[in-house]
């Protein structure tokens, strides 16, 4: 094994808003809400001052929203304060509570970690966590634990929402924060929040708010609160707000990434079933997360390559539908299998739920639900294998693209040269001649005016889009690195 700094990102910043001058002071928030004194304490306001950029030069300073959800925890945006959790200068972060920044009680951070698979152009995964090094009075907002679906969804109407937080409308959502009331104005410090419905709920993120009710600039990293049955609970964080509050901002969800996220950051802090660093501190009691004192695979600094899935301590490993040498690779909860139609080709899974919209994240892979664990996989043909839409041999296991299809080297002798033609039954392989390949066999389908078997115009082409998937071929022949 080997010691893994779990919170070394190099990210950049993304699309925090800057404040050149210092903190405001009794300036509203959030575009179209009101403010209020008693309400949502637990969310709290950053003044962040980023690293210097590569270049050595100073950055201008910024604010963001964030929420208390455990002791001395408080959950942002990653895009808020990865520079800062990269660069180890977490003293430049100033957490306050309070309902204004000014006034606010301080508290220093002692260290943080963002999303594991954050990434500073997307949102999906547009989250962090902070240590606080004390803990601040206001009781922590609980997080919503159950998957929101459509049936989540709010009234068609903002007005039908009550702006009454003890009386909160089913299928609205407060979004709280201390950032701008419109583009522009730079009145960040007060907080304040606005109840709009629940608009969408899509893989890893949610919609809600309208154009004249919505967040701003500063409100980055505050939460999306919702009553869904056990009083308010934090069901998704405002994700980076650029230079404009639109109604499309997106915000990303919770109840994805809290059994291997959230809840396993807040339990390391835990005095028995923390992180200790030693495994005779083992404790097999733990009522939520496993304490990772137990298992050299679990979250707790050290590095271990040879695991069921890939270690969160270990560097980014193979993303869902990549090419694997072992489980220990793959990201996300995946193991690495052999494809149905050619085992020199070994990919990883993702674990998946067949019910959802879009169980799995990487296009034109199923979610196959004929085993114990329902993971997703690649569908015959795979990726490179004989059938497979291609542009060239690189995008081939078997190096010859031919009729704009992968195709494999066959013996015309034999009782059966070819496999079966799985995108389109009726038309089976022959081993014939290779165009391309002067000398070689080849399994090529009946050719058509102007290309191969798979090229035809009109009719179906079976389960493959090529349009879709000739853009994918590169990515997913290759590990990500």
């Amino acid at each position: 094994m080997r010691k893994s700094a779990v919170l070394a990102v190099a990210l950049a910043l993304g699309a925090c808003q800057v404040q050149e001058a210092g903190p405001a002071t009794g300036r509203q928030a959030i575009k179209g809400g009101d403010g209020f004194t008693g309400d949502f304490e637990a969310v709290c306001a950053m003044y962040i001052q980023p690293p210097n950029d590569k270049d050595g030069n100073p950055q201008d300073p910024y604010y963001c929203s964030c929420v208390k959800v455990a002791s001395s925890v408080v959950l942002t945006s990653a895009s808020c304060v990865a520079d800062n959790i990269a660069a180890d200068a977490l003293s430049d972060v100033d957490v306050r509570f309070g309902t204004d920044y000014a006034s606010g009680v301080a508290y220093g951070v002692d260290g943080g970690v963002v999303h594991r698979y954050y990434d500073p152009d997307k949102s999906a995964y547009d989250m962090a966590l902070l240590h606080l090094a004390t803990d601040p009075p206001e009781p922590p907002v609980a997080l919503n634990e159950r998957a929101l679906t459509d049936s989540d969804l709010g009234p068609a109407l903002p007005d039908d929402c009550s702006q009454d937080v003890t009386a909160m409308t089913a299928g609205c959502v407060a979004l709280v924060g201390f950032g701008e009331t419109d583009t522009g104005l730079e009145d960040f410090g007060a907080r304040k929040k606005v109840i709009v419905p629940l608009r969408a709920v899509e893989k890893r993120t949610v919609t809600a708010g309208t154009a004249d009710l919505t967040t701003c600039r500063g409100d980055s990293g505050g939460p999306v609160l919702m009553d869904l049955g056990n009083g308010l609970e934090v069901v998704a964080v405002t994700a980076r707000h650029k230079n404009t509050c639109y109604e499309s901002i997106t915000r990303t969800r919770v109840d994805l990434v809290e059994s291997d996220f959230i809840y396993p950051y807040i339990d390391r802090f835990g005095a028995t079933c923390g992180l200790q660093g030693d495994s005779n501190m083992c404790d097999t009691s733990c009522p939520r997360t496993p304490d990772p004192d137990c298992d050299p695979c679990a979250w707790n600094d050290m590095c271990e390559e040879n695991c069921p899935t890939r270690d969160w301590d270990c560097p980014l490993g193979v993303f869902p539908g990549e090419a694997c040498t072992q489980d220990g690779e793959c990201e996300r909860g995946g193991h690495c299998i052999a494809a149905t139609d050619d085992d020199s080709f070994t990919y990883c899974t993702e674990p998946c739920d067949p019910a959802a919209k879009r169980p799995c994240a990487q296009d034109g892979m199923v979610c196959d639900d004929s085993g114990a664990t329902p993971a997703c996989v690649w569908p015959e043909p795979s990726p490179g294998s004989q059938g497979f839409p291609c542009s060239s041999n690189l995008d081939c296991r078997s190096g010859i693209c031919e009729e704009l299809i992968c195709v494999n080297e066959c013996d015309p002798a034999a009782a059966d040269p070819c496999p079966a033609n799985v995108v389109d039954p009726s038309t089976p392989y022959n081993c014939s001649p290779s165009r391309t390949q002067p000398g070689k066999n080849v399994c090529l389908g009946t050719i058509f005016s102007g290309g191969g078997g798979f090229c035809q115009t009109g009719g179906d082409q079976g389960p493959w889009s090529a349009l879709v998937l000739l853009g994918l071929i590169g990515a997913i022949l290759r590990r990500r690195r």
